[in-house]
């Protein structure tokens, strides 16, 4: 049956010729059937393998929510990576300091959830999570109670049973401007680069050893600083 749906989809594909938009449309409709495997498997392990399974569509928020069904998903082993957007209305400017203390204790429960929920699978030795916002906050409020965006951001970058975690690297000054690291001792110095979020996805590049596979698809980092974020035997 497969053999024969492929054989239509190539048909289609030679009729359109030309028309992009509708060789997409025909592309598209075949990603989604040969995906009802994957989907049949991960309707499975909601339904028999996961005592309380409601909870992946009934979380306390969104993030809760696509956090434990992608831990289903890795469960099952149909996929090994996902990006989960926490919603909320984070980027406040007016009276936000009790938005973000509630914003951010979400948060906090939901990746609580995240790691009791990979316990529960298997597959919390295996996990490793970075978390991230596109920007930062200024070191100021403005006219309004609130704050206003600022360049200087953070990650948290956690894993389970390894050496490197429990240690912050990277500064700022007493105006919140950041300072610059020596990238092989992971000091302040004077001398050397800013901390940016390239640096910290080059290094995990590095340390999930998918390196070589990510230059082969454009998606390396070439001779970018490496930062050496996850030596255990450097102290910060």
């Amino acid at each position: 049956m497969g053999r024969f749906r492929s054989r239509g989809f190539s048909r289609l594909k030679d009729r359109a010729a030309n028309n992009t938009a509708e060789i997409n449309r025909i592309r598209e409709a075949q990603l989604a059937q040969e995906s009802v495997p994957s989907l049949t498997l991960l309707y499975d392990a909601l339904s028999d393998q996961l005592a309380g399974a409601d909870a992946v569509f009934n979380g306390s928020n969104e993030l809760t929510k696509a956090l434990l069904t992608s831990l289903l998903i890795f469960g099952e082993g149909l996929g090994v990576a996902t990006e989960c957007r926490a919603d909320g209305g984070w980027d406040t400017h007016e009276d936000g300091e009790s938005a973000q203390i509630q914003l951010l204790t979400q948060l906090n429960d939901s990746l609580m959830s995240l790691w009791e929920m990979a316990e529960k699978l298997g597959v919390a030795e295996k996990l490793i999570v970075v978390v991230s916002s596109d920007f930062g906050r200024t070191p100021y409020y403005n006219s309004y109670g609130g704050k206003d965006h600022w360049p200087i951001n953070s990650y948290i970058i956690m894993q389970g049973g390894v050496q490197w975690t429990n240690r912050v690297v990277g500064k700022t000054d007493n105006l919140q401007n950041a300072m610059p690291i020596n990238p092989k001792t992971l000091q302040i110095d004077s001398s050397k680069s800013l901390i940016y979020p390239k640096h910290v996805h080059h290094a995990l590049h590095h340390y999930l050893g998918i390196s070589e596979f990510a230059d082969s698809f454009g998606f390396g980092f070439g001779a970018e600083t490496l930062f050496d974020f996850f030596n255990p035997a450097i102290a910060t």
